[in-house]
């Protein structure tokens, strides 16, 4: 299924952090440092991150062929449903009640007797928009900053790909699978 982000995480690296690990006092090079804090923490986060989780509070978008008893939404962890929009087959957006719903884990399941609406059947009917962030401890977020600043580094110092391999080994016991 289809998702994307409708709004993204506020950085987890700020500005002077990411100056200060650079050993930047000047604030010439500010706007490319928080492209490049952005680049880093995207290259990770969310639908196209190659963690599988979303890191920082963000709401996202997936879309669904129709309604399902048991519609998965990726990207851990599920906080809560903003909406449930759909095509009805007059061909009109409308908005599905929560009453119709609940959220099971990561998951929206229609709840026990209801009906979800009538749709009309294609590849973007349904779209579900939701909040997601995973809840990291200190020292997985300590190293998720080390990993970002490292980035962030290595592509304002232009050293091409040194730092990858520190940057995998730091965040690759948050990476989610499935």
């Amino acid at each position: 299924m289809p998702v994307r982000v409708i709004s993204s995480p506020e950085p987890v690296v700020t500005l002077d952090d990411a100056k200060a690990f650079l050993r930047v006092d000047h604030a010439d090079d500010n706007e490319m440092i928080d492209d490049l804090i952005v680049a880093a923490q995207s290259e990770i986060d969310g639908p196209l991150g190659w963690l599988g989780r979303a890191i920082g509070l963000q709401t996202l978008e997936a879309t669904f062929d129709s309604f399902h008893s048991w519609m998965p939404l990726p990207y851990p962890d599920l906080k809560e449903i903003v909406s449930v929009f759909y095509i009805n087959t007059a061909g009109a957006s409308a908005t599905a009640s929560a009453a119709l719903y609940e959220i099971v884990g990561n998951a929206i399941r229609l709840k026990s007797g209801a009906t979800w609406p009538a749709v009309t059947f294609g590849c973007d009917s349904v779209r579900v928009q939701y909040k997601a962030s995973t809840e990291l401890d200190e020292a997985a977020l300590e190293r998720m900053k080390l990993a970002i600043k490292m980035h962030v580094r290595g592509h304002y110092d232009r050293e091409g790909d040194a730092w990858r391999g520190a940057f995998d080994a730091l965040l690759s016991s948050l990476r989610k699978f499935g």
